[in-house]
């Protein structure tokens, strides 16, 4: 994303209640309105569109933390595709263009995207098993639900 696309997302977070701005003219997300967003809105604002079968990067129950909680047939797993993809399946739409190769530089964004492709595509117990593992991601036991904090 360039620089300007990511100010304007930061300010439209602020304004719909996701992120507070801080005294030090930074930002932090509120994570548990977050949480709130992502287990229950974001299939509608983002949603998955299913393609053929190509190679491309594991997501949803293809990647950790799902991959070791569901057993899957070879070959349906969704993917995003992508030339240095290791896995085949159907493939995904990804969030943004740019995300299978941020994915791939990134192994918690990684995980943070597949759980959100798991919560956008999934089945019920996929869903119920992102939802619990986004959970665990954005509410850690240090963090106090319902404060700005990062």
């Amino acid at each position: 994303m360039s620089s300007s696309e990511t100010h304007a997302s930061v300010k439209r977070a602020q304004v719909c209640g996701l992120a507070v701005a801080q005294a030090s003219g930074g930002w932090a997300p509120v994570r548990s309105t977050l949480l709130e967003f992502v287990l229950h809105g974001v299939r509608y604002v983002w949603p998955a569109i299913v393609g053929p079968s190509k190679r491309g990067i594991p997501t949803s129950f293809g990647v950790e933390p799902l991959s070791s909680q569901l057993t899957a047939v070879p070959g349906e797993a969704p993917v995003w595709a992508h030339p240095k993809g290791s896995a085949k399946g159907p493939t995904l739409s990804p969030l943004y263009r740019t995300a299978p190769q941020a994915a791939l530089n990134d192994p918690a964004l990684h995980r943070l995207l597949a759980l959100l492709d798991a919560l956008r595509a999934g089945r019920a117990r996929e869903r119920a098993l992102a939802a619990t593992q986004m959970e665990v991601e954005l509410l850690p036991p240090t963090s106090g639900v319902g404060h700005a904090s990062r």
